[in-house]
């Protein structure tokens, strides 16, 4: 099983933190404050400028991938027509 970096711990968390919808709501600093709570609890070190600069880059991110993908399908909607004909197996 491969081992996660601090850094990639703290990005699984953040991601958590994100998709969870009560958690997503909650204000950045208090989220931020959370995050490093349970950081600490598991032993990852990681400094708090690193994980607010994570916490933007995650959320932006996010938010470009959301815009762009249903950006793009909106634009290419005779993709979606041809769903319905793709069989899985």
């Amino acid at each position: 099983m491969a081992e996660l970096t601090d850094r990639e711990k703290a990005i699984v968390h953040e991601m958590f933190y994100l998709m969870n919808p009560i958690t997503k709501a909650v204000p950045f600093d208090t989220r931020l404050i959370a995050l490093k709570m349970m950081l600490k609890i598991r032993k990852v070190k990681i400094s708090e400028d690193e994980l607010k600069d994570l916490s933007h880059a995650i959320d932006q991110e996010q938010k470009l991938a959301m815009q762009q993908g249903f950006g793009f399908l909106d634009k290419h909607k005779e993709m979606m027509k041809r769903i319905d004909d793709i069989q899985f197996e």
